[in-house]
């Protein structure tokens, strides 16, 4: 699953609650719940993919199930029951997870990834960790030029796993109106061009509601707010799935975009005030890392966070089981910021403050974040 992120996050992070784009309508559909982008498949492999068969999704959904809800006791039940039934890549995660390396060593021979990444996996699992995430954070932070191979057997698990997780999601979430802040960033202007965002100036009438140092205040709160939970929560795949967000990463992004497009005497400032949104977000998952990294300007560590992102879409179900996304949020995180850049005068935020051109502002491809 190579989609390109920014957050090609960050998460603009979800599977049932994608932004959907057509010709008809290309206003950006706010998400109502937290998802990653991590274990969404990319537009190829989701064609023509063939449900998995009915007995074998309930013998893998009693153990993740359990996994979802981080119950290892049940989970590990269930796995000892059924693993015998279940493909080798599915075993090779919770073999993981229940740290059963010598197993997985094992598996590792069957799986369809090809010999550098067999070579990758091996070299972790040789040193039977205590904690996973350390050793698969060094190596993917000592080559960041490994692909890694996208299966079409986990996409089609990806989407049984995903049905999973609708079927736990209480009615009340799914349901869950756009908060209030989101209501109110939904009111500017974008829509997604190919896989750019563009975004009109803010109109003057809703500058007076977003550009304000209350408004900041608000929406920043808020946002650490979210992000704690998330941290806090994150080995309940469920919990935080439910989770409302006071701010949606999508606003958020939709909202930063809009500011650069506005030509506004306090355009500098409220552009300062949003790296420490960026900042802060940077830890929550990968997701939001790349969100960060594109509001900093931090390109450096922009390389490593989307090598870590292609990794996780190419390993949708292991990702789920260990919860690697919000584990991996900090592999490598730089302690230090870039200086802050201005943006560049030109023919779209040359204009006074005030008037409101016609003009946009247009976000390149490849930083483009989807949830």
């Amino acid at each position: 699953m190579k989609r390109r992120i920014i957050i090609c996050a960050f998460l603009i992070a979800g599977c049932a609650q994608n932004q959907i784009v057509t010709e008809e309508n290309t206003e950006i559909r706010p998400v109502k719940r937290f998802r990653s982008t991590s274990r969404t498949p990319s537009s190829e492999n989701a064609k023509k993919i063939k449900p998995v068969e009915s007995t074998l999704a309930q013998k893998v959904n009693q153990t993740f199930k359990s996994i979802l809800t981080n119950d290892d006791k049940k989970a590990k039940l269930a796995y000892g029951r059924n693993y015998r039934h279940m493909p080798d890549f599915i075993q090779f995660a919770v073999d993981l997870r229940f740290k059963n390396y010598d197993h997985a060593i094992i598996l590792l021979e069957k799986l369809e990834i090809t010999p550098p990444e067999k070579e990758f996996w091996l070299k972790i699992l040789n040193t039977k960790p205590a904690r996973l995430v350390s050793p698969i954070c060094e190596a993917l932070k000592a080559d960041t030029s490994l692909n890694f191979t996208e299966s079409q057997e986990q996409v089609r698990w990806n989407n049984e796993t995903d049905k999973l997780i609708e079927s736990l999601i209480s009615a009340q979430a799914k349901n869950a109106e756009p908060s209030e802040l989101d209501k109110i960033i939904e009111q500017i202007n974008c829509k997604h061009v190919g896989e750019a965002l563009s975004c009109e100036p803010i109109e003057p009438a809703l500058r007076e509601k977003l550009l304000n140092d209350v408004f900041f205040d608000k929406i920043h709160n808020l946002q650490v707010r979210d992000t704690n939970f998330i941290k806090w929560n994150n080995k309940n795949y469920i919990k935080i799935t439910e989770y409302q967000r006071h701010v949606t990463i999508d606003s958020l992004h939709k909202f930063f975009h809009a500011i650069q497009a506005t030509p506004y005497d306090r355009q500098v400032k409220f552009l300062k005030r949003y790296r420490g949104i960026g900042r802060d977000l940077r830890s929550e998952n990968i997701v939001g890392r790349i969100f960060g990294d594109l509001v900093l300007g931090d390109e450096k560590d922009m390389v490593l966070a989307e090598h870590i992102q292609s990794f996780l879409q190419a390993y949708p179900i292991l990702n789920l089981t260990l919860g690697l996304e919000f584990e991996l949020a900090t592999c490598g995180l730089p302690t230090e910021i870039p200086a802050f850049k201005p943006p560049k005068p030109n023919a779209n935020t040359s204009s006074s403050a005030g008037k409101n051109p016609s003009a946009t502002a247009t976000v390149s491809p490849s930083p483009v974040p989807k949830q």
